[in-house]
């Protein structure tokens, strides 16, 4: 297994761009919420202008989460999830654009998206393939539990991209006055990532063996940068509300279900 081995040429460099360029559009999520997502059209509603600080949790969590996991273990099937995860977000923001009028607003920042999501699918995709698609049924605790996780996860990410504004309304964001175009945007990055890590989890919930192990870390950490994401906003965002402390709750426990099989916390 490798880990934290540096490229040295080039060619050593390339399987690293899409985890990379994900880590840091992942960051500007998480460090710059207001901004980015003011961006995009969004804001926290009048009455929980906290919620912007969903942008460092639930938008900026999975990517950190997954790109970390890439960059540590450089596993084909981290790359696979990569893959899925932005041909999701890719297709999510083709819909926004067809459905919730992304061509009449902001269009440049919203084709750009959808070029770029393309783009980082179709290079993850030549240097790692896809999967063969095989779902599973947990058949003890050790399966079950991150089963329930991922399960959980990709309801989420449903949720997500089929009704992008029930998300946002969960988040308390809302689009701001003549961008309605923006009550997509959950059906991009936010769907994918979600379905992308959880379906693949799906596929392979033995997390004490290859390859459910590093699917699951990726799992486990994508919902503890959630929770990290979410604590941030309590202490930066005016965020220390009742909802804020328990949805961070909910995410530190759907993170430590596959965390505390691989690390042998329940037997």
């Amino acid at each position: 297994m490798q880990f934290l081995e540096l490229p040295q040429t080039l060619d050593e460099w390339l399987p690293f761009v899409v985890p990379l360029v994900t880590l840091l559009i992942g960051l500007g999520y998480f460090l710059m919420p207001k901004t980015v997502l003011g961006s995009l059209g969004l804001e926290g509603t009048m009455k929980h202008p906290e919620g912007i600080g969903a942008g460092r949790s639930n938008f900026g969590g999975f990517m950190v989460g997954l790109a970390i996991t890439c960059i540590l273990f450089q596993q084909p099937i981290l790359n696979q999830a990569l893959t899925i995860s932005w041909a999701i977000a890719a297709f999510g923001k083709l819909v926004q654009l067809l459905f919730d009028g992304g061509l009449a607003q902001k269009p440049i920042i919203n084709v750009g998206r959808f070029v770029l999501a393309c783009v980082l699918a179709g290079y993850s995709y030549a240097q790692s393939g896809l999967p063969e698609y095989q779902m599973v049924t947990p058949e003890n605790q050790t399966t079950l539990l991150p089963w329930i996780a991922a399960a959980i996860t990709f309801l989420f990410g449903a949720l997500s991209l089929l009704l992008p504004k029930g998300m946002l309304a969960i988040m308390r964001i809302t689009h701001k006055g003549g961008v309605e175009s923006a009550n997509g945007e959950p059906r991009g990055i936010l769907a994918g990532f979600y379905l992308g890590v959880s379906a693949l989890l799906l596929m392979n919930p033995d997390v004490l063996a290859v390859p459910g192990m590093f699917v699951g870390f990726a799992l486990g950490l994508g919902w503890v940068m959630t929770a990290f994401g979410r604590m941030i906003s309590m202490l930066s965002d005016r965020g220390n509300t009742l909802f804020n402390w328990s949805a961070m709750i909910v995410e530190l426990v759907l993170a430590g279900l596959p965390l505390a099989v691989i690390f042998n916390l329940v037997k």
